[in-house]
């Protein structure tokens, strides 16, 4: 004779409302960029003096059990005893970006909005949890990152196709593609610390986006430049976009977040406190300021 003993029946872990939402990784095939709990911590080393307002505030109760967190900017600061030793600029980020998504990445400044593009650009490697990505990756973070002063225009696209794997036989088309942007005439071919910094932009935005990348990384380049350029980089941006490239745009612009982007990425603290449609982040984060 067997006793069956009866199992409960389970009940599926809830989560809170205002939790994120575990991560997705969907079809592999799908996916261009996952990010897994990914934590990046930054050292601080400069010891603070201890007649410093600064030092007296970190001793106090602020920095009661050994981290102390900015109400309004910025990561968390990690120290004890008026010393200051590291920061936490992201912390146990998660998200799933596929192929064709457009992504607007939001939040006030020193949110982590740059660290984390620069984490899916390789620039940055997290101190914990993973980052995946798949596909060709194209960055424009600023008017300069990436290129070399003592280089002519000519020349650092020529170092960026090679980098980045472009075919010899296609670089002469790819010249003469980001000659005809950027309209520098003559200067294509002289040093760029001769450039002015809408120079330096208009080079770098045409470098990024003439490789056709499969994932297309900018941080804030749209508020760079005359009225002209910005015109001429929103057409080159959509016929960008018409290849089926992953778009992750930092700005404070709310008129070119809705023109690019259908899906935000709100970031706090390092932190995602929201991730949605974009019509519906943009409503709650401009009532929670």
């Amino acid at each position: 004779m067997t006793t069956e003993t009866a199992t409960p029946p389970t009940t599926p872990p809830t989560t809170p409302p205002d939790a994120t939402p575990p991560l997705q990784a969907g079809p592999a095939e799908a996916v261009a960029v996952l990010l897994d709990a990914v934590s990046l911590d930054l050292p601080l080393r400069q010891r603070m003096q201890p007649a410093s307002l600064m030092a007296r505030t970190l001793s106090g109760p602020a920095m009661a059990g050994g981290t102390m967190t900015p109400t309004t900017i910025g990561g968390r600061v990690h120290g004890s005893g008026g010393q200051a030793t590291r920061v936490t600029i992201l912390d146990a980020v998660s998200a799933t970006l596929h192929h064709q998504d457009r992504i607007a990445l939001i939040g006030h400044n020193g949110a982590g909005k740059s660290s984390l593009l620069r984490v899916m650009g390789g620039i940055y490697q997290p101190s914990r949890g993973v980052c995946q990505v798949r596909g060709r990756v194209s960055t424009l973070f600023s008017s300069a990152l990436g290129l070399n002063p003592a280089a002519t225009g000519a020349e650092n696209v020529l170092l960026a196709g090679t980098l980045l794997g472009i075919p010899r036989s296609r670089l002469p088309e790819v010249m003469a593609d980001v000659l005809a942007f950027t309209e520098l005439g003559e200067f294509f071919h002289a040093p760029l610390r001769t450039y002015s910094n809408g120079m330096k932009t208009r080079l770098g935005f045409a470098i990024a986006t003439a490789i056709r990348p499969d994932i297309l990384l900018i941080d804030e380049v749209f508020g760079a430049g005359d009225r002209h350029f910005q015109k001429k980089a929103r057409r080159r941006l959509e016929e960008t976009l018409q290849q089926a490239s992953t778009l992750v745009l930092a700005s404070h612009a709310e008129s070119i977040l809705r023109d690019f982007c259908s899906r935000a990425l709100w970031m706090e603290h390092g932190r995602i406190r929201m991730d949605g449609p974009l019509h519906t982040v943009l409503k709650a984060y401009r009532e929670s300021v």
